[in-house]
């Protein structure tokens, strides 16, 4: 027990290191802890993780990684997943990977906000 309060300390404080090095543009760094805290497969460093991938920050933008990586932080039980699915395929600004397809989009976002996601309502 004492050993998984040690690791979830250890990955918050990654967490805030990676988001971070986001924050200012230091997407190399953001992209090598958001890698491992994904792997180790904390949903909240895959889905930021994504967004890297989709915007193409640090990376070559490819939306196939940043789906992939939201269907993991998904099957986790992260609705926050399905609100950047939907982002995705809206084809915000922000996000130029992803073709553009409304009606994915608007289904990702209902279902965000049938699970109780607030932003998606």
């Amino acid at each position: 027990c004492l050993l998984l309060l040690v690791l979830c300390a250890c990955a918050s404080a990654d967490m805030k290191t990676a988001k971070r090095a986001a924050q200012t543009g230091n997407y190399p760094e953001a992209h090598r802890q958001l890698t491992l805290l994904a792997d180790f497969g904390l949903p909240e460093a895959q889905i930021e993780l994504a967004q890297l991938y989709a915007r193409g920050q640090g990376v070559a933008p490819d939306c196939a990684v940043a789906l992939a990586l939201l269907e993991k932080a998904e099957a986790q039980g992260a609705v926050r997943a399905l609100f950047e699915k939907g982002r995705l395929y809206q084809g915000s600004s922000r996000t130029a990977a992803c073709p553009r397809d409304a009606a994915k989009a608007l289904s990702y976002y209902e279902t965000a906000a049938a699970r109780g996601y607030d932003p998606a309502r």
